[in-house]
């Protein structure tokens, strides 16, 4: 029998779900519902040649879904022989899905892959026509007047910073999939780019059935410019809740992280973390939730710092592009050596920190 023989069937059988299969199944239901992308478009002689689209939510959520996956796939041999089907089912849908959100994100499919067709198809036919309303394929459900006040309504409790409202008159399924610090981090990252929210500009334009999404789409006038908006709304009770949140930043409004200030973030947060803090401003909305209960993530840390030793010294030893910047430290403490590796991405304003781990000493063998 080898090591590794004896230490499966030493080690106690992991559990299904665990909380790897959890926070991938989160992630991957996230991009259904909230949308933050951007989109450029190229032109030569005034056709358009190229286009480039990116959803960051949708990247960030495939990466994590499907990285839980590939982790997940390291639990099966410890699994219950009744629970690997389930397990073997469950990394496969996060897999798929993980893959389908980072395609999306990049533009390949879904609501990218639409834009990409209308910006660079066949060239517009110019006739003029005279105005007239916008045409919708929404029957019987609400009228366009119903869905226009139910926009008018989210865009004006948005320009006053009335996020919890938003979220708490939102459909139950889009509370479940995403939380309300992440929509908030949505609004306040728009505040940066666009300054504050003036009003909701015209024309709005509708799409959808009342038995599924209904979608809204408009510019959203912005101090710097309009950002333009889709909502997506589904009927609860005959009334129209908001189902899904996309906004599209135009490229004269976007901004570009630079790397140097990502390591620094990180380099922040390593310090805090080696005074057993958390620097809360720094994070992703969501990681708080993900590290558990604030006592037990700190009786972790605690315990792993203590395994170190004082710190005397730390070095950063890799840096590279992940989505963002992922970066790693060696750390030297007065009873042995540790680890922490940081992934870091860019906000549309700012950088924020995804995912971070400090490692204890590696056991010799």
């Amino acid at each position: 029998m080898t090591d590794l023989d004896a230490q499966l069937q030493e080690a106690p059988p992991r559990p299904f779900p665990s909380a790897i299969e959890i926070i991938g199944g989160l992630a991957a239901l996230v991009p259904f519902f909230l949308h933050l992308s951007s989109s450029s478009t190229s032109h030569v002689n005034g056709q358009a040649v190229s286009f480039v689209y990116r959803d960051w939510v949708a990247v960030g959520g495939g990466a994590v879904a499907a990285l839980c996956a590939l982790a997940a796939v390291t639990g099966l041999p410890r699994t219950a022989p009744a629970r690997r089907a389930p397990r073997g089912a469950a990394i496969v849908v996060l897999l798929g899905l993980g893959v389908y959100h980072l395609l999306g994100g990049f533009g390949l499919v879904g609501p990218g892959s639409a834009a990409r067709a209308a910006a660079v198809g066949p060239a517009p036919d110019r006739t003029v026509e005279t105005a007239a309303a916008p045409s919708s394929s929404v029957a019987p459900g609400p009228s366009q007047a119903d869905l226009e006040a139910a926009t008018r309504h989210v865009l004006d409790l948005w320009r006053t910073n009335a996020i919890k409202q938003v979220y708490d008159e939102a459909h139950p399924k889009f509370r479940s999939a995403v939380s309300l610090a992440m929509t908030q981090a949505i609004h306040d990252d728009l505040g940066m780019v666009g300054g504050s929210l003036l009003k909701m500009g015209a024309p709005l334009s509708y799409s959808g059935k009342d038995r599924g999404d209904l979608f809204v789409k408009g510019p959203a006038e912005y101090e710097k410019g309009a950002i333009e908006f889709t909502l997506t709304f589904h009927l609860l009770d005959a009334k129209p809740l908001l189902y899904g949140i996309h906004f599209e930043v135009p490229k004269p409004m976007q901004m570009v992280g630079n790397a140097d200030d990502a390591v620094k973030i990180a380099r922040r947060m390593l310090d805090a973390l080696l005074q057993d803090k958390l620097l809360l401003d720094a994070v992703h909305p969501d990681l708080p939730a993900r590290l558990g209960p604030p006592a037990e993530f700190e009786l972790k840390l605690k315990t792993v710092l203590d395994q170190i030793g004082k710190v005397r010294a730390v070095k950063l030893t890799n840096q590279h592009e992940c989505n963002g910047q992922c970066l790693a430290y060696d750390l030297a403490g007065a009873k042995s050596t540790g680890t922490a590796t940081f992934e870091v991405e860019w906000a549309f304003a700012h950088w924020r920190i995804r995912a971070f781990d400090v490692s204890p000493p590696q056991k010799k063998k």
